[in-house]
């Protein structure tokens, strides 16, 4: 069993300004994707067999959308400059799993926004182009012949190619990203003895701190 919770988020700059201090505020979405070792390498063995370009590109897309864990949260109103946001003494599921996978990705998209973001994940699926394909598979390829867990560098692969799509799309919609946090985590090295909490995690942004906590088990 595998557990993965978000416990705060703590925001320094809501990119908000307004000359009356009630009105400093921003209405924030959360989203959280997920990757594991789980990539399956017959998957990738029948992509790299396939010979016609269409057919490959549709197995290399649906390689990267059943290698993610998606959850949108729900909208956080009136959020302020240097504000937490608590998820309560037990945290927020994320992911979890009945098995204890050797290595995980997470990325953590925080944003400021007036739209609905319910739907973002469809509209940032359309952004899956013929030529970015052509990019991620050659990047790949070359982790195919790895010898040491494919799997997992493939997954890492995937997750970076997942967040470079979140950027653009924020980009086309013109909101303000808040926060953008980006976890590689093994169980060796991270949760070799089940717990482990971090606090004050920083972002990539430099905008954002995140605490959050991993609890695993072997099921007798």
């Amino acid at each position: 069993m595998f557990i993965l919770k978000i416990n705060r988020i703590y925001i320094i700059d809501n990119y908000t300004w307004n000359l009356f201090y009630i009105y400093d505020v921003a209405n924030v979405k959360i989203m959280s994707i997920v990757t594991d070792d789980s990539v399956s390498m017959d998957d990738i063995e029948s992509w790299q067999n396939e010979v016609d370009e269409t057919k490959k590109h549709d197995l290399l897309k649906k390689i990267v959308m059943s290698m993610k864990d998606v959850i949108t949260f729900p909208e956080i109103a009136h959020v302020r400059d240097h504000d937490t946001i608590p998820f309560g003494e037990s945290g927020y599921l994320i992911y979890h799993s009945d098995n204890i996978p050797e290595y995980l990705n997470w990325v953590l998209c925080v944003i400021k926004s007036n739209d609905d973001f319910r739907n973002s994940w469809a509209a940032i699926h359309q952004l899956i182009t013929s030529e970015k394909l052509d990019k991620l598979a050659v990047n790949i390829a070359s982790l195919v012949k790895a010898t040491l867990n494919p799997g997992f560098l493939i997954s890492a692969e995937i997750a970076r190619f997942t967040a470079s799509l979140i950027s653009e799309y924020l980009a086309n919609k013109g909101d303000v990203q808040l926060g953008l946090l980006c976890q590689s985590l093994s169980r060796a090295e991270h949760y070799k003895y089940g717990d482990w909490k971090q606090s004050g995690v920083q972002d990539l942004t430099r905008n954002m701190t995140v605490d959050y906590s991993l609890f695993s088990y072997t099921i007798p």
